[in-house]
């Protein structure tokens, strides 16, 4: 094959950004190859088919057979290469219309798309065009490029307009081109380096520009060095192939330690096999599609083989994991309820009870369609449906989720969420998703599946383009590359929060159902208000002793003091009021005998059960605290004299002010949440504390009190 080596020109990427276009550090990269080569498969399903599948193929191959097709590389090919033989791993569809579209860009017409080969083989950033397309970046196969060396093969076999068949290979290299002594492509004397390369056939109408190969017996030829069967007959579909890989490199990377206990102990099994490892990470992504004769859609067909083990594993409903059968089952009632259709799950008939509540916004989409921007399913499984007891001894389903287990007896709720393409977009064990949401102790799970309505329209009053005015097209909008995460976007000059209030609803659905959720503002005010009327209270419409104090604003959030013995400090709350970010709240500490000791004033988060400070907020919730004092001012009152001096800000972590010491308390991620009072020797004083608290989540009541 000829190559291609790429010129540098204006706004062209180089290889090192390629590389690191899609750089994710918190996901395995077995996975981000599985969750972008099983979507691309999907995306490019043949119309009428019921059915996609894709194999992926491990496999060895003979490195000098393959480098002499790699014309000016071969030397350094083989001098880097010398054993007999390498490692490869491959990816095979079927079903799928594979590699479509002109062989040039040059022959593209204004009219013309650019097909699935120009968007995968030759151009970077083309997203995906069709409806309910998984891909919307077009940034997610330079994946591709990290699994191996940066060398990767593309075969496919497409019909043509005509009615005839055509094969199809072409191979690409993206290397870092800061690296040159890692460097694979040829370059000339001029030093100008962009570190990407193809192969293929010469372009005769552009003899610079090379092509894939056409003709079918070059290709099987290539093909054979791998022991790969070609498509044949009807067939149509594409393969990936990277050579060189390092199988030890691919499995160490992102490994999660698991603890038990506080001692570290060993990884599942999959994490020392790329076959396991292949079998779960598929299951862990694709859980919902696999198999699943259920949907509307076509289904997923996945197989794992290790050639030279000779294993050959193909996955379906009936032999997946538990933990992943738990997640289509909960994916498939959710998925019926948005389309109010009957539907009872394996978990149902195993007795195991499931909830499944459509969760509702208002004034956001079209006037009379449902309101639902999804539907969330989920069920408290059991130990026994998961299999973890003898004799499978089945690890607990935060190993299968790729999720940290500390081996502690409580559990943390799971929530999965996926949108249109059936691909699950993350594992939430943390954040918003399961916020106040409260462990479970009895030996079960708490496991649910967000469905997004995906359908679903928004406002004509929005203003939204037609063509991307469903809910399924803002979701999109909101990922990232990697489609790991949803996070609310300006969408076409709109702020809105659709997915911050479908991640409340959740919340809201699990917990209700649950019967243990946090009180509201309103509720905890109201019990306190009743049964201590001692407390200082500030709720958005005015607080404490003095009914005079008005407050600016509205907000769910309020702050409730408890005063200090009257041996001690008399602490108390002064006034308080409200902004869109957060809340200004006035305090004082009264020294009427000499103290010895400092004072710690904190901040905490006040729920029904009592008052979470921030260390053990962060310990059991697995959130950031949501109070943090960006703001401090102190002036310190003589009692005796009557004068109050003038107002300081503690701009940094310390201050002394009149002989008062103050020193701020930060965790460690820089937020404050409280500050020490150092006013030894000091009687008949009172220091006034004005503070700013920025609050990011209003549902939270802030609490303060003081310790010595």
């Amino acid at each position: 094959m000829e190559i291609q080596i790429a010129e540098i020109g204006n706004m062209s990427q180089s290889g090192s950004s390629l590389l690191k276009s899609i750089q994710n550090n918190s996901t395995p990269i077995l996975d981000l190859l599985v969750r972008e080569s099983i979507q691309n498969s999907l995306d490019a399903a043949k119309p009428g088919k019921a059915w996609v599948g894709v194999e992926f193929e491990i496999g060895e191959f003979s490195p000098k057979k393959l480098n002499s097709y790699l014309s000016g590389s071969i030397d350094t090919l083989n001098a880097r290469f010398p054993n007999s033989s390498e490692k490869y791993i491959a990816i095979r569809d079927i079903n799928t219309e594979g590699l479509t579209g002109h062989l040039s860009s040059r022959e593209l017409k204004q009219s013309d798309s650019y097909g699935n080969l120009l968007k995968l083989v030759y151009e970077i950033g083309q997203s995906q065009e069709a409806k309910g397309a998984g891909g919307s970046w077009g940034l997610g196969k330079t994946v591709y490029f990290r699994i191996g060396i940066g060398l990767v093969f593309y075969y496919s076999r497409i019909r043509l307009d005509s009615g005839r068949y055509q094969s199809r290979l072409a191979v690409t290299h993206v290397e870092d081109e800061t690296k040159p002594e890692l460097s694979i492509i040829p370059y000339s004397s001029d030093g100008k380096r962009r570190g990407i390369a193809w192969w293929g056939q010469r372009n005769l109408k552009y003899p610079k520009e090379t092509i894939p190969l056409t003709d079918e017996n070059e290709i099987n030829k290539i093909l054979d060095i791998f022991g790969f069967e070609p498509y044949e007959g009807t067939e149509t579909g594409t393969s990936i192939i990277i050579p060189y890989i390092n199988e030890e490199k691919l499995l160490k990377n992102n490994r999660i330690e698991y603890t038990d206990n506080l001692s570290q102990i060993s990884n599942p099994n999959w994490y020392s096999s790329l076959y396991e490892y292949l079998i779960i990470a598929i299951q862990r992504w694709y859980a919902p599609k696999i198999g699943n004769r259920n949907l509307d859609s076509v289904f997923l067909k996945p197989s794992v083989s290790d050639r030279s083990e000779k294993e050959f594993l193909e996955i379906t409903s009936d032999n997946m994991e538990p933990a992943f059968k738990v997640v289509q089952d909960l994916y498939t009632i959710a998925y019926k309820k948005l389309r109010d259709r009957a539907y009872r799950s394996d978990l149902e008939l195993r007795g195991i009870p499931t909830v499944c509540e459509e969760v509702l916004l208002n004034g956001v989409f079209t006037t009379g369609s449902k309101r639902a921007s999804g539907a969330i399913a989920f069920a408290n499984v059991t130990e026994t449906f998961l299999h973890m007891g003898p004799p499978d001894n089945n690890y607990s389903p935060y190993y299968y989720y790729g999720l940290p287990d500390d081996g502690d007896d409580s559990s943390l709720p799971v929530i999965a969420y996926t949108r249109k393409p059936g691909m699950i977009v993350e594992y939430a064990d943390s954040g918003k998703w399961v916020q106040g949401m409260p462990p479970t102790t009895d030996s079960t799970y708490l496991i649910g599946v967000f469905v997004l309505h995906s359908e679903q329209r928004f406002k004509n009053s929005f203003g939204f383009p037609d063509d991307e005015n469903s809910l399924e097209d803002y979701v999109r909008s909101t990922e990232n590359a990697d489609h790991m995460k949803w996070e609310d976007v300006s969408y076409y000059g709109q702020a809105l929060k659709v997915i911050q209030n479908t991640q409340k609803g959740v919340v809201k659905k699990v917990l209700k159902s649950c019967k243990t959720s946090i009180p509201t503002a309103a509720e905890i005010q109201d019990k306190k208000l009743s049964s201590d009327l001692g407390q200082f209270l500030l709720p958005p419409v005015g607080f404490g002793t003095d009914p005079r104090q008005k407050a600016s604003g509205t907000n769910k959030n309020s702050a409730n003091v408890k005063p200090s013995s009257s041996r001690g400090p008399q602490f108390k709350v002064e006034g308080v009021s409200y902004s869109s970010q957060g809340m200004t709240v006035t305090l004082s500490l009264t020294f009427q005998k000499e103290i010895k000791k400092p004072i710690a004033v904190e901040c905490s988060v006040n729920l029904e059960a009592g008052n979470l400070p921030m260390n053990q907020w962060e310990e059991e919730m697995f959130t950031p605290f949501p109070f943090d004092i960006t703001d401090l001012s102190v002036s310190v009152e003589n009692l005796a004299a009557k004068k109050v001096s003038d107002s300081v800000a503690i701009e940094g972590n310390y201050k002394n002010v009149k002989g008062v010491a103050i020193t701020r308390m930060k965790n460690n991620s820089g937020i404050c949440y409280g500050f020490k009072v150092d006013a030894s020797g000091q009687k008949k004083i009172r220091v006034w504390f004005k503070l700013f608290v920025k609050v990011s989540d209003r549902s939270l009541i802030a609490s303060f009190s003081t310790k010595e």
